[in-house]
């Protein structure tokens, strides 16, 4: 009868401490509040790479008609 009332307690500390624990652990994050200067900065770094190639097919276009003069020229 005595180890019956030892397992009960046992069960009953180890329900006990697990809840505190579980408890005390860190609460998942939650979503951070969205920063408008964000969104701006990525509308802008989208608009330079948009930008960009467009500055590089110009200047492939450059190289081609200059290749071009240049064959003429020699």
């Amino acid at each position: 009868m005595k180890t019956k009332t030892v397992i009960a307690s046992c069960i009953a500390a180890v329900i006990v401490a697990s809840t505190l624990v579980f408890a005390q652990a860190p609460k998942p994050a939650s979503q951070p509040i969205a920063d408008p200067r964000i969104d701006k900065l990525l509308q802008q770094n989208e608009l330079i790479l948009k930008n960009q190639q467009e500055i590089l097919k110009q200047l492939e276009d450059v190289k081609t008609v200059v290749g071009g003069l240049k064959r003429r020229a020699t």
